[in-house]
C-alpha cells in the first residue's frame, strides 16, 4: 500500500468518523455506548438532557448506577448478551436533579469480526408523558364506571318502583301505568 492509498484510507476513515459523530449528535433520543464490563464509553447530547448529568459524570461510569431497578437491569443485560438485544423494555432512570423518569429501553449487542462481544448500544425514550396520560385515562375510566354503576342502580330502582305502582294499580282494579 502506497502513501497515497494510506492517505486516502485515512481521509475516508476521518470522514466516516465525522459522519458517525454528526449522526450521533443529531439523534433526538438518548443513545449510549457501553463496553462489555457495563461502563459507559460514549453518549449523545440527548442523554445529557434526559439524565441531567454532564458528559464527564456519565462517561466511565457503570450504566447500572443510573437505574433504579437493578434486577430488571441485570435481566436486560443478560438477554442482550445472550440473544443480541432487547426491545421496548421499561426501566426507571435516576435523574441528577433527584427523582426518576420512566424510559423505554432498546439495546443491541456489538461484536467484533470473531463474534466476540465488544459492547452494546442502548437507546432510551422518555415515556413519562405517556404514563401520565395512561393514569389520567384510568382515572376517567374509574369515574365513568362509578357513574355507570349509579345510573344503572337508579334505573333498576325505577323499574322496581314501576312494578310496585303497577301492582298497586292492579290491586285497585285499574290498568297498569307502565309497560
Amino acid at each position: 500500500m502506497g502513501n497515497n492509498e494510506v492517505l486516502q484510507t485515512a481521509e475516508a476513515m476521518n470522514e466516516l468518523e465525522n459522519y458517525i459523530n454528526d449522526l450521533r449528535r443529531f439523534l433526538p433520543f438518548p443513545v449510549i455506548s457501553i463496553n462489555p464490563s457495563g461502563i459507559i464509553t460514549d453518549i449523545n447530547q440527548a442523554t445529557v438532557d434526559l439524565f441531567g448529568y454532564p458528559e464527564e459524570e456519565l462517561i466511565g461510569k457503570y450504566i447500572a448506577d443510573f437505574f433504579v431497578e437493578m434486577e430488571k437491569m441485570k435481566q436486560y443485560d443478560a438477554v442482550t448478551r445472550e440473544q443480541g438485544g432487547i426491545k421496548n423494555k421499561e426501566l426507571l432512570v435516576k435523574l441528577k436533579a433527584g427523582g426518576t423518569v420512566p424510559v423505554m429501553v432498546n439495546a443491541q449487542k456489538r461484536e467484533d469480526d470473531q463474534g466476540q462481544m465488544i459492547g452494546y448500544f442502548a437507546s432510551f425514550a422518555d415515556i413519562s408523558e405517556q404514563r401520565k396520560q395512561e393514569a389520567a385515562i384510568r382515572e376517567k375510566v374509574e369515574e365513568l364506571e362509578q357513574f355507570h354503576k349509579l345510573a344503572v342502580g337508579r334505573e333498576l330502582m325505577m323499574i322496581e318502583r314501576e312494578k310496585e305502582i303497577n301492582a298497586l294499580l292492579k290491586e285497585l282494579g285499574r290498568s297498569p301505568r307502565y309497560k
